[in-house]
């Protein structure tokens, strides 16, 4: 079903409440600041969102709201603009709903840690924030 004691499935992957509280914290229970933010998010959640129960309303959903922006036409639906606005502007260098979910959930958790103090502020000139320019856009910046 769409719905199970562990919560709504939600997202394109179809995820429970349940399942992405247990993918936040990650095992740590004892990390009692994680804890609470990863259920107040999700109550949020709940509290905002509660009428999407499965990943095609969260599609349609999105696309409703971004329709005038997406510049598609009147015949598609609200789920493939829905769709279209994830693959076009969400960690477009992720194509699988699978690991743009990973990549957020790392981004979540790393927030999380630099707001309990656990972690410090990334610098900048670290080779593992720089872009990687690949041949052809390397010879586009000379065009």
């Amino acid at each position: 079903g769409n719905s199970d004691p562990g919560g709504r499935k939600r997202s394109h992957i179809g995820i429970t409440d349940q399942e992405l509280y247990n993918r936040i914290v990650q095992g740590d229970e004892n990390n009692t600041f994680l804890r609470a933010r990863a259920e107040l998010l999700l109550q949020e959640a709940r509290s905002r969102y509660g009428q999407l129960n499965t990943p095609d309303e969260c599609l349609s959903y999105l696309g409703e709201r971004f329709r005038s922006l997406s510049h598609r036409s009147q015949s598609t639906s609200n789920a493939e603009i829905g769709h279209f606005m994830i693959q076009q502007f969400i960690l477009i260098h992720v194509s699988s709903y699978n690991d743009k979910l990973e990549v957020l959930l790392f981004m979540l958790r790393k927030l999380y840690s630099f707001a309990a103090g656990d972690c410090g502020i990334d610098n900048a000139d670290s080779l593992q924030n720089h872009e990687i320019l690949l041949p052809g856009h390397l010879l586009t910046k000379f065009v």
